[in-house]
């Protein structure tokens, strides 16, 4: 009975000796050892991929707000600039009482501010104010910087403001000497031949301090924050006058560019004119950035090392280059403005140039080239190119589009103040300064405002995309790992690139 049960029970293969039991389980083991190695590779690579991606997106998201708080607190300050030396010059200006009152007696009521400025007396008012302003500044800008140095809250409209007056504090000096030295050559009445002179000087004078000892040594003391005085701040002033040497060489070029537009009878041939005078600026300004990106890039590179010696050759060299790089952007932008101003008012409008025109034009034209120069400059940052004389076109072409955003939206406030005050003339006198006492006010509102608001969105959107990601990431991952665990092969197919 016995053997009849056990004929009736399956077939059960039986290991042949006890030897193939112990070698499967070291194999075994050794199998999971494996899987579990790509497992965590693939891990790892998951996680590389996503942190780089949310690093690009930070640093884009970094530079936008820095083209926010550029083109901020170039309005800021230069209608700040505006209201203050107008004050000011309202002490200076009996300094220069009639001396200019021979060469605009009878001028009609549009032709009375045009001989007035010719005659100079305003400009020689406003440029001791702008004098007056600059001197001011030397204590102001340095001391406010100085206690502004530690961020203020983590979030909210008050970090974001702060931010933005660390911004304009530059910005401050930057439109004061720019303000200064336009005064200057407009109210000595400076032809080419001087307007040159002064521009050779102050760029001299201004790679000459940004060079010194006290200023390299200033500049890396405020940065790592080592040494971080007043005294250190007041140091690095002349660094904040490259838009002044910008401007002083732009005044040379377009005393060239006016004289063939004097003779000129066309708005299309004019326009034709800047659009010629802005190629050649900017390929010869394309051609300066590059070389002197590719120089500091190397110094850069070199100065890495931790060097105990502050100022050598090679500092020098480099802080040169940025001094002349900067005054190159700005170059660069004046011409670019100018060619769009040739087509938009004097081609389209048919004005005689942009002051010409109406504020309400003004005004449109600040609305659409804002739009397309923010949707310009944030899809230019999307892209890092590998070719210095690429990245060298990028940049140059982001600093003129952030000055410009600025200068389009001052042009309007400039019109609209002028506009006012020749309204009011005829009617009840509203007197210049109030005028930009006003406009200052509720510019400063709304700039803060505006910029509390697009920080808000471009942090939103941030957190919005680093919440897909992850989540993207979270589900991949688990596919990922459920297949290399069936197929005990690592399977970097399922890795999106």
């Amino acid at each position: 009975m016995a053997a009849d049960e056990d004929a009736k029970l399956p077939h059960q293969p039986q290991p042949q000796n006890e030897e193939e039991e112990q070698v499967t389980l070291p194999a075994l083991h050794e199998k999971c050892k494996r899987l579990k190695l790509s497992t965590d590779r693939i891990k790892d690579a998951i996680q590389k991929r996503a942190t780089s991606q949310l690093d690009e997106l930070e640093e884009r998201t970094e530079n936008q707000k820095e083209f926010i708080l550029e083109a901020s607190s170039t309005i800021a300050g230069w209608i700040t600039a505006a209201t203050v030396v107008t004050y000011i010059a309202m002490g200076t200006g009996s300094l220069f009482e009639g001396s200019g009152s021979e060469e605009h007696v009878g001028a009609g009521h549009g032709g009375d501010q045009m001989d007035h400025d010719a005659g100079g007396e305003d400009f020689r008012a406003k440029f001791v104010a702008n004098c007056i302003y600059v001197s001011l500044l030397f204590v102001f800008v340095p001391v406010c910087g100085w206690f502004l140095r530690k961020p203020w809250g983590s979030r909210g409209l008050v970090r974001n403001t702060v931010t933005l007056i660390r911004f304009l504090l530059p910005k401050l000096f930057e439109w004061g000497g720019e303000g200064l030295f336009d005064n200057l050559t407009r109210g000595f009445r400076l032809d080419s031949l001087h307007k040159l002179a002064v521009a050779v000087s102050l760029t001299a004078v201004v790679f000459l301090l940004t060079v010194a000892p006290w200023y390299l040594k200033s500049k890396r003391a405020v940065i790592t924050g080592d040494g971080d005085t007043i005294l250190a701040r007041m140091a690095l002033v002349p660094g904040y006058f490259c838009l002044s040497a910008g401007m002083t060489w732009n005044a040379v070029i377009r005393d060239h560019v006016e004289n063939l537009e004097t003779a000129s009878t066309t708005p299309l041939l004019r326009f034709m004119i800047e659009c010629a005078a802005f190629l050649i600026i900017t390929g010869v300004s394309l051609l300066i950035a590059w070389k002197l990106r590719t120089r500091a890039e190397e110094l850069e590179a070199s100065l890495t090392s931790d060097t105990p010696e502050v100022f050598s050759f090679n500092t020098v060299v480099l802080a040169g280059s940025m001094v002349l790089l900067n005054s190159v952007y700005f170059i660069n932008a004046f011409a670019q403005l100018d060619m769009l101003y040739a087509f938009f008012y004097g081609y389209m409008l048919g004005c005689r140039n942009a002051e010409a025109c109406s504020y309400q034009s003004h005004f449109a034209f600040a609305l659409v080239f804002t739009y397309f120069a923010c949707r310009a400059g944030f899809f230019l940052m999307r892209d890092k190119p590998d070719s210095s004389f690429t990245r060298a076109w990028y940049a140059l072409t982001l600093e003129g589009l952030r000055l410009d955003v600025g200068l389009v939206w001052m042009h309007f406030l400039e019109s609209a103040v002028e506009s006012e005050v020749e309204l009011e003339q005829d009617t009840v006198h509203l007197a210049e300064p109030v005028v930009y006492t006003i406009i200052t006010v509720f510019l400063i509102v709304v700039v803060v405002v505006v910029n509390h608001r697009l920080h808000q969105v471009v942090d939103h959107s941030l957190a919005d995309y680093a919440t897909a990601v992850g989540a993207r990431w979270s589900a991949t991952e688990e596919k990922t790992c459920v297949l290399s665990v069936e197929n005990d092969v690592p399977v970097e197919k399922d890795v999106p690139a």
